[in-house]
């Protein structure tokens, strides 16, 4: 049975939960400590972003995980990009969420009120693109000109 990380700004439903149980054999969920779950849901709005930052994610994640577990994870976008990347260097399968988004919206005279339902459709892994490879993916970056 593998292992599922999960680096989130919410919880997991129990939907997502069986989900990660049936279709990937997770047959344990680890979170991270609510100090550095609060750190991932609040990541700084610096127009730089420090790889320093990353850091208390990066050791949870050491600390943490084996080779072949799969890490859920989304969140802030530049932070989300880098930990997939450092996740494929461990050697981890990382996973995203497919949602469906539905839109509600009223107006109360020049006032417009939109609210967002997701709804999880599945799992899906990440893409992992390897410039290394010519062909990969069917990509061939000798013809790029």
């Amino acid at each position: 049975m593998n292992r599922g990380l999960c680096l989130l700004n919410h919880r997991l439903t129990e939907q997502q939960k069986a989900e990660l149980e049936s279709e990937f054999s997770v047959s344990r969920i680890l979170l991270p400590p609510a100090g550095i779950q609060a750190c991932w849901a609040s990541i700084p709005t610096e127009k730089l972003l420090q790889p320093s930052m990353l850091d208390p994610f990066i050791d949870w994640i050491d600390d943490t995980s084996a080779v072949g577990d799969y890490l859920v994870i989304q969140g802030e976008f530049g932070s989300t990009v880098y930990m997939v990347g450092y996740a494929f260097s461990k050697g981890l399968v990382p996973l995203h969420s497919v949602t469906k988004r539905v839109a509600h919206e009223y107006r109360e005279g020049e006032i417009v009120y939109r609210t967002y339902i997701f709804r999880h459709i599945c799992f899906r892994k990440y893409l992992h693109y390897r410039a290394d490879k010519e062909g990969m993916y069917g990509h061939d970056l000798h013809r790029i000109e």
